[in-house]
């Protein structure tokens, strides 16, 4: 008998990168470095995961997780996790404070369709400016999401 445990694959729900690589270089070569190394420390699979920059490196990073095909024994992209960039400035954490700006729903709207399905959360702030209209927004259209969890919700709903 064996001492070996066999246990489900981990998922990452928010992962940047790893090993040198993240998902903001918007490169095949990138996403491809952490699908084939995650495997090793038990990640099977992960929502690939922006930050906020400005919206045609999101755009870029959004279409490459999309496009990009695993191997046989590689991690998988089960999806996409938007982090920011409507976010509350003082509760920016490690977010660049340049980037960070007030909902667009026509930018939003032009992320869901390039993601195709694949977008499955995003952080935002709900008490900024439109940040109700955007929970309805996201709501309407499917998508899951998650608050930003240092924040104070300033308004209420």
């Amino acid at each position: 008998m064996s001492d070996e445990i066999l246990i489900p694959g981990f998922i990452d729900l928010h992962i940047h990168g790893a090993y040198g690589a993240d998902v903001m270089d918007g490169t095949e070569e990138a996403v491809q470095t952490m699908t084939a190394k995650l495997p090793a420390e038990g990640t099977t699979s992960f929502l690939a995961t922006t930050i906020t920059m400005e919206p045609q490196a999101i755009s870029k990073a959004i279409a490459n997780s999309v496009s990009f095909l695993k191997s046989e024994g590689e991690a998988e992209i089960v999806g996409i996790h938007i982090e920011g960039p409507f976010i509350n400035e003082s509760k920016k954490g490690a977010q660049p404070l340049e980037y960070i700006m007030d909902p667009s729903f026509s930018l939003l709207t032009e992320w869901i369709k390039a993601g195709k399905g694949m977008i499955k959360q995003m952080t935002y702030a709900p008490e900024i400016t439109q940040g109700v209209e955007l929970t309805r927004f996201m709501q309407e259209n499917g998508l899951i999401h998650q608050l930003v969890t240092r924040m104070q919700i300033t308004k209420r709903w």
